[in-house]
């Protein structure tokens, strides 16, 4: 089973321009945060961090993506009162169910990348 990627955005402002020192540690952080033992020690899923800069290197927009956890009693099934509108089929139905591991992923997560650009010198987060 497909799990799906779920998705948040945060911003980050810099004292001073760090985009090529940031995107080259980062790369070297979000490795070791997202070796098998890292994200089992603290009880979170697989994430990944993405920095967009600005063209001065001080501002960034933050990504997160993370996988959902298996739980099956989340489902896609086929809709018995709606149809596709182009086919006439049968429309997807989800029903998808987030658990407490995917807003401690979320929530933790988001900890772990403040403090790490906090220590690169960033100086609004949010």
């Amino acid at each position: 089973m497909v799990h799906p990627l779920i998705t948040t955005a945060a911003e980050v402002r810099f004292a001073r321009p760090v985009a090529m020192e940031i995107r080259n540690s980062l790369r070297e952080q979000q490795v070791r945060l997202r070796e098998p033992a890292a994200p089992a020690a603290e009880k979170i899923g697989q994430f990944r961090l993405i920095l967009r800069f600005d063209p001065d290197g001080g501002h960034a927009e933050i990504n997160i993506n993370w996988e959902q956890v298996p739980n099956e009693q989340s489902r896609i099934t086929l809709s018995e009162t709606r149809a596709d509108p182009v086919f006439g089929q049968p429309a997807a139905h989800v029903d998808w169910r987030v658990r407490d591991e995917e807003k401690r992923t979320a929530a933790r997560t988001l900890e772990l990348c403040e403090g790490y650009l906090r220590s690169k010198e960033a100086v609004e987060f949010h």
